[in-house]
């Protein structure tokens, strides 16, 4: 309780404090202020108010409505002293003001100067950094619904402004520079370069609007230039709202995108180590899909992180993946088909935990479930039913838990890790022999109704066949054999490079 007592006490003091010190522009902006008196007929007084000096040797303003139908004025300093008005300067009707001199007693009067250019009204609003909307909503989102948000905001912001039409073609002009010069956040310059660009278009839609008001360079408004290099510094900070954001609501922007696909990250810098086959088929199948998704419109940058990361359940057992054994060990020798079909149908439910412990978002884990679909491991499936004539199987047993893919970037994958994988067992590398495996496992995969669910045309997918075919032609490009120096010594051989 004494604290509070002597918080307010201290808090008392300096009240008094601060108006025992108040500036000495106060105190002469006081005894520039009057009261003013006007008469009518009759002597009698008709009305009273207030007005102010603006040059020391007499001329002052006031209300224009005090003076309508008077006869005389008189004004009435701070220190009582009365003076009459001798003349009228001007008056103006519309905005109630009245300009006039009065018959001053001393040589001069306090007076207060008036500002040389009118003050912008609403114009710390432009502080305010607008563009910093359409630019996250375009990171997460895309152009058309950042632009239309942007316009929405500006519209029901302006109706509070004293000029909102500038406002609104300002902002529609920084706007618009704001999302098409951002249209992929991969690196934090390109948020530098918009911030300036966004400085520069306020700057010049401005500059533009007062040449259009204003004759005399020397009266433009420097201030608001000032406040448009703040709005640009603020806008800066996009860049950590964007991760707040993500983390908030379980968006994943091409800025992260970019870090996770980093092979130095802990989780592929293991993966390279324990299983080197997965993660030299990973790379490939990455290089595959993301130009598939440039050619269709995609998103290529999801693509190829999702592709690095889709096999990394192989890690728990990568011993029982072709592409990581050595030395001819077979442990699916010892196992029966179920068996077998199981270790390997687990390296999508273990991919799915590593993903979880290394809180790796969604959009990633949507990779990992939907690269197999709901397909089944066909190796050991086609043996169960060739060694069980008449029988049939238990298709769970042999079947991915799935989902199959559901947009256009697990569906490219899907099929670059089937292509990819199978070029691997062609017994040679023909432009013949990569068409046809090409045309084979893309069609069963549509006739097995895998793309059902995703958004992907006819046309998209012949692209994306084409784009496999000149990869993999350039991949698996035959190589001519140089020929060594003959001597005496040496028989002559070639060597291939």
């Amino acid at each position: 309780m004494k604290k509070k007592i002597f918080l307010l006490f201290t808090l008392c003091l300096l009240a008094q404090w601060s108006v025992a010190q108040a500036p000495k522009w106060v105190e002469k902006a006081k005894r520039a202020v009057f009261s003013v008196v006007t008469y009518g007929e009759n002597d009698k007084i008709l009305n009273t108010g207030n007005g102010f000096f603006v040059t020391e040797d007499g001329i002052a303003l006031s209300d224009y409505s005090l003076f309508k139908g008077a006869q005389r004025a008189v004004v009435v300093n701070s220190a009582g002293v009365q003076m009459p008005v001798v003349s009228i300067l001007g008056a103006n009707d519309m905005y109630d003001v009245i300009k006039f001199r009065v018959d001053i007693s001393a040589k001069k009067v306090p007076a207060l100067n008036l500002a040389a250019v009118s003050p912008a009204v609403g114009a710390n609003v432009y502080i305010l950094p607008y563009a910093m909307l359409p630019i996250i909503i375009r990171v997460f989102l895309d152009s058309r619904t950042a632009f239309l948000t942007h316009v929405i905001t500006i519209l029901i912001c302006s109706i509070t402004l004293r000029f909102p039409h500038e406002f609104i073609l300002v902002q529609l002009a920084a706007g618009l520079v704001a999302i098409f010069s951002l249209r992929e956040l991969s690196q934090r310059s390109q948020l530098f370069r918009t911030a300036l660009l966004v400085i520069l278009t306020y700057a010049a839609i401005y500059f533009a609007i007062e040449l259009i008001t204003e004759n005399d360079l020397s009266k433009l408004n420097v201030r608001m230039y000032t406040y448009f290099i703040t709005n640009g510094i603020l806008l800066l900070f996009a860049y950590p709202l964007l991760f707040l954001l993500e983390k908030t609501f379980g968006f994943t922007s091409n800025v992260t995108l970019v870090e996770l696909s980093n092979i130095n990250t802990d989780l592929l810098r293991q993966m390279s180590e324990t299983v080197p086959g997965t993660f030299q088929h990973s790379m490939q199948v990455a290089n595959l899909a993301a130009e598939a998704a440039i050619r269709i419109g995609a998103k290529s940058q999801l693509v190829r992180t999702g592709a690095l990361y889709h096999d990394i359940g192989k890690m728990e057992n990568p011993a029982f993946f072709t592409e990581n054994q050595s030395g001819g060990v077979n442990p699916h020798k010892n196992l029966s088909y179920e068996q077998s079909a199981q270790v390997v149908i687990s390296h999508v439910t273990d991919g799915l935990k590593l993903a979880e412990k290394h809180n790796l978002p969604k959009a990633i884990k949507d990779f990992i479930s939907t690269h197999h679909g709901r397909g089944k491991t066909k190796f050991f499936y086609i043996s169960w039913k060739n060694e069980h004539p008449g029988e049939e199987p238990d298709d769970e047993k042999f079947t991915y838990p799935g989902p199959n893919p559901f947009s256009k970037e697990t569906a490219i994958l899907m099929m670059a890790d089937a292509v990819e994988a199978a070029s691997r067992s062609l017994p040679e590398y023909t432009e013949e022999s990569i068409s046809n495996l090409v045309e084979k496992i893309i069609d069963s995969q549509m006739e097995e109704g895998y793309f059902k669910e995703c958004p992907i045309t006819f046309k998209d997918i012949a692209t994306v066949k084409a784009v496999f075919k000149e990869k993999l032609k350039m991949i698996y490009h035959t190589r001519i054999s140089y020929p060594e120096l003959k001597n005496e010594n040496n028989p002559p051989r070639t060597k291939t490079s």
